[in-house]
């Protein structure tokens, strides 16, 4: 449709279907889809879609691929794909200057997309494809909810994303990719709407890698985290990538399985016992658990009472030496080494936090 007299006639309807819009004109033409229900609108390949307003309107499988929209209006608008092949689309489109506040967005792609300078305060975003979307200047996330939506290479330009826009999902994850039932969901959704010819083979290739994307994802938060200031956001990032990279190491090896399997190990040590470097409590309890532990084995070495025994596991943890029967002291050297090492890494714990704070 190329008319804007025919067009502006349906404006009147509540319930508009079935357009292909691709040639309208909308530089020329003022045009305010507010309030209305627009189903299976194709607004591909349109140059410019300027001050277009979908305000608190409901959008069922419309595409915007290809397109380049500016200054357009989608606040308080539900913009959802059905499934099936039929999903709503902005892959490939440039979004300029354009508003998702309040929006609810479902089954929706977003690959390819330039987001330049818009917002989506509010927005709630579920089974949402941002693969290689950029984000450029000033996007707005304040108190935007992203729920089983694959971050798979995005890219920010600046910072406006936290952790607290990662809405958990039913398995309890942040990421899509956490977990095996939701990532083949979301994956289902989408291997359909590209009409695939061996849908199962593309979708246990995802599933597959699945602990990598999620590495790669935490470890790519991490960083922009941590280089605009936002330690907290950062180290959660961090311990959450070691996690994923734990997953990997023991899921998805098919490699020197052994030592991937041993990495593996070592790396949920790291984590129990430490927490990965960033958590100060976990070092002072497993500082505190090395006195109790020595403390048991010296009374059984010699059936003293409980409490000389950790008066003199203290002592030994803090390198204080002090006599006793051979094989105690034989011992203690091995505990006044681990004590050390505690002691020095709980301090460069407490340093890095001062530090960050």
């Amino acid at each position: 449709m190329t008319d804007y007299n025919e067009l502006k006639e349906l404006l009147k309807q509540d319930v508009i279907k079935d357009l292909d819009l691709s040639k309208f004109d909308f530089i020329e033409n003022y045009i305010n889809f507010s309030g209305k229900r627009l189903e299976d609108i194709d607004f591909s390949d349109n140059k410019t879609l300027k001050n277009v307003l979908f305000q608190k309107s409901t959008l069922i499988d419309c595409k915007f691929e290809r397109t380049y929209l500016d200054s357009c209006d989608f606040s308080h608008a539900v913009i959802k794909g059905t499934g099936d092949a039929k999903y709503a689309s902005f892959k490939d489109a440039k979004i300029y200057k354009t508003k998702f506040r309040d929006a609810s967005i479902e089954t929706c792609d977003f690959r390819y997309a330039d987001i330049i300078d818009s917002t989506l305060q509010g927005a709630y975003l579920l089974y949402t494809d941002f693969y290689r979307t950029a984000f450029k200047g000033i996007t707005v996330f304040q108190d935007a909810k992203i729920e089983s939506s694959s971050l798979n290479y995005i890219s920010f330009e600046t910072f406006c994303i936290t952790c607290d826009n990662l809405k958990k999902n039913r398995a309890g994850a942040a990421l899509v990719q956490e977990n095996h039932e939701v990532y083949e969901e979301f994956l289902s959704k989408w291997i359909r709407l590209d009409i695939v010819k061996n849908e199962m083979s593309i979708i246990e290739g995802g599933l597959g890698s699945k602990f990598r994307e999620a590495e790669r994802i935490y470890r790519q938060f991490s960083a922009l985290w941590e280089g605009r200031g936002h330690n907290k956001d950062a180290e959660w990032a961090y311990v959450q990538g070691k996690r994923m990279e734990r997953k990997r190491l023991w899921h998805e090896s098919t490699t020197n399985k052994f030592t991937n399997k041993l990495k593996g190990f070592f790396n949920l040590l790291m984590d129990i016992l430490l927490g990965y470097g960033v958590s100060l409590s976990r070092v002072f309890t497993t500082y505190l658990m090395i006195i109790v532990l020595f403390s048991l084995v010296y009374k059984i070495l010699s059936g003293g009472d409980m409490g000389s025994c950790i008066a003199l596991s203290v002592a030994y943890t803090i390198g204080i030496r002090e006599e006793s029967i051979p094989a105690i002291e034989t011992l203690s050297i091995f505990q006044t080494g681990i004590g050390m090492l505690l002691t020095g890494f709980m301090g460069f714990v407490v340093a890095n936090k001062v530090r960050k704070s």
